[in-house]
């Protein structure tokens, strides 16, 4: 699928929108004469290259989908320098860069003030294998210089870098300056690095997601930005940095607006320490953990300063077998494999969701006792489980003092119970073919767990 030459003649044409065509592969040469366009949007579609000469389009405010290319007659990436009105910027095809012997001069890139969304990708596939040491470090040199986002950038996205480190502009000291207008920023797939960037000096990040980051086995001080060698493990030292001596400067304030944590994917991480002084993550609203199946505990540092949390999210957290202290938690989600023995001390608690969890798989855990302002539980897992949960089921007297409740299975059965209206509504009326769901709902996992033999 190609676009007609004739679109060229469009010389007062301003959004070219592509996305989605997921058949092109080519756009005209001509589109370089386009000259009022605005927008040119090509994400989803499967362009191997840009005409030479897309830098001539000085009126461009969005460029999605640029795909970065080595070859004759294609565009060059310091040919962007030139695209002074720039505001949302995406490139794909990162790793072909290592084909390219040099890359020219792309400063002005770094000096476009009006930038304010990058996205930076590599393509899926792609892994050290097979690469050259020279490719790799060729890779890094891009990474570190050519593609240093400008100071105005508010949203960054870097997706699939398999280089063994980070950019080094992440890596400064005085990454606070260099990036102090970043408000969102995603890490995905970068798999290779050994340690997350040190993030917590940006001074308006408020939305971070990672996922994919299998090499990290530890988080500590360096992700928070702090010249510490060890996050501190006890209450003193936490109790010593409030009282800071007359001469001694007041502890940072780290992670000073982070509203949105997301980390996900990380499957050799064992261990999250705090930092040793200071505050961390003040004004953190919404915590997700997804996939940590090595984690046993969450730091106590979390737990006492993230006094504005409301939500907390963990998925997958095979080795977690606590929950407790998070004073102004109010809904907390769990679901996926999971081994938790405590859920406590959650005094805001007012809405549980409780998904396709191991630990309730036939019953309810016993810890729901402890979840005394609880106002609304909800449940999606087997047939046994809703049918223990009626109102002459084993699990009914865990349940029935609760004001909201409500359970499901993927066969549709479902139980909704409201206490201060006595309305309870189920559509598993008939006893037998309760019995006959939840038997056949057995054999269905006896006959995956000798599929999984």
């Amino acid at each position: 699928m190609e676009l007609p030459e004739s679109i060229c003649n469009l010389t007062n044409l301003q959004f070219l929108i592509l996305t989605g065509c997921n058949q092109m592969t080519h756009i005209p040469q001509g589109i370089v004469r386009l000259v009022n366009l605005r927008t040119l949007d090509c994400e989803g579609t499967k362009l191997e290259s840009f005409p030479y000469g897309i830098g001539r389009l000085k009126h461009l405010n969005e460029l999605r989908g640029f795909v970065l290319n080595t070859g004759n007659g294609t565009c060059p990436l310091e040919e962007l320098v030139s695209l002074q009105e720039l505001r949302y910027l995406t490139i794909d095809k990162l790793e072909r860069c290592m084909e390219a012997e040099s890359i020219r001069d792309t400063s002005g890139l770094i000096g476009n003030q009006k930038l304010k969304h990058l996205r930076f990708h590599s393509s899926a596939t792609p892994t050290s294998d097979g690469h050259t040491e020279e490719q790799i470090e060729r890779f890094v040199k891009v990474l570190d210089v050519a593609l240093h986002p400008p100071s105005s950038v508010v949203t960054l996205s870097l997706r699939n870098f398999f280089s063994p480190r980070y950019p080094s502009w992440m890596a400064s000291a005085s990454i606070s300056s260099l990036l102090p207008n970043i408000i969102r920023l995603q890490l995905i797939l970068c798999d290779r690095w050994p340690l997350l960037p040190p993030l917590g000096k940006l001074p308006s990040l408020e939305f971070l997601f990672v996922a994919g980051a299998s090499a990290v086995t530890t988080i500590g001080s360096e992700f928070f930005g702090c010249e510490a060698a060890a996050a501190a493990t006890g209450h003193e030292r936490e109790r010593n940095s409030k009282r800071p001596s007359s001469s001694s400067p007041p502890p940072p304030s780290l992670f000073p607006r982070l509203k949105q944590l997301n980390l996900g994917i990380m499957t050799n991480m064992e261990v999250w320490d705090w930092v040793a002084e200071g505050f961390a993550m003040r004004r953190l609203e919404e915590l997700v953990l997804r996939f940590w199946p090595k984690l046993k505990a969450l730091p106590e540092g979390l737990i006492r300063q993230s006094t504005c949390l409301t939500t907390l999210d963990l998925r997958n957290m095979c080795a977690l077998k606590s929950i407790s202290g998070f004073h102004s938690v109010k809904e907390l989600r769990i679901s996926g494999d999971s081994d938790l023995e405590i859920v406590a001390d959650l005094p805001a608690l007012k809405l549980l969701k409780l998904g396709s969890v191991s630990h309730c798989q036939k019953h309810l855990p016993e810890w729901l006792a402890a979840c005394p302002a609880l106002q609304r539980l909800e449940i999606f897992r087997t047939t046994q489980l809703v049918v223990r949960c009626l109102q002459n089921g084993a699990d009914w007297p865990m349940i029935e003092h609760f004001p909201i409740f409500s359970i499901r299975d993927d066969r549709g059965n479902y139980i909704n119970y409201i206490k201060h209206s006595c309305t309870f509504d189920t559509n598993l009326v008939d006893d037998d073919a309760t019995a006959t769901a939840t038997e056949e709902e057995e054999e269905t996992e006896e006959d995956e767990d000798i599929n999984d033999l």
